[in-house]
């Protein structure tokens, strides 16, 4: 928003610039003295290196907003997207393996070991996958943060997984 902000106020005082530059340039009447005729010509001399100002200026502007508009334009990169979806998954499916495990209910305990697998390891693998291509298309892509977050979270549920074969292996 600071980018707008600056270039409006940057346009308005270019149009005030510009409205005083015509003023200054605007034809006397004929029936002025010879004098003051001379001297709106001399002014009027001045008015295309304010114009030039202007459009340098203006040019600028419009090149800093490009820019900034190109960084706000890129796309977030899909796999950085579901990495701390899938994080988050696997996060859920290995509480809900430990709580099957001790609920004793075989059937829980089957599809949430499988989701936590499946979910954790998909959820580093997006992960890496991820930060690879915005690394590599950094100007076109974002979601970096993301992708690090699902690569935490992954990293989190893999921990539990951990806990959670270490708990089976020895209580049983």
């Amino acid at each position: 928003m600071t980018n707008v902000k600056k270039i409006t106020g940057l346009l308005v005082g270019m149009l005030i610039l510009l409205s005083v530059n015509v003023l200054i340039a605007a034809p006397v009447q004929k029936t002025e003295a010879v004098e003051e005729e001379t001297a709106v010509s001399k002014q009027t001399k001045k008015r295309p290196i304010l114009s030039w100002i202007l459009n340098k200026k203006i040019k600028k502007a419009i090149k800093k907003h490009q820019h900034s508009n190109d960084k706000m334009m890129a796309k977030t990169e899909p796999l950085a997207i579901a990495s701390p979806i899938l994080g988050v998954l696997g996060i859920v499916g290995w509480i809900a393996a430990i709580a099957a495990s001790f609920a004793l209910s075989t059937p829980g305990l089957v599809v949430a070991i499988t989701l936590g697998v499946l979910a954790t390891i998909g959820a580093i693998v997006t992960g890496i996958l991820g930060l690879k291509r915005i690394n590599n298309d950094s100007a076109n892509l974002k979601g970096k943060g993301l992708a690090i977050a699902g690569l935490v979270l992954g990293g989190l549920a893999a921990v539990l997984f951990l806990i959670n074969t270490i708990g089976a292996l020895f209580f049983g």
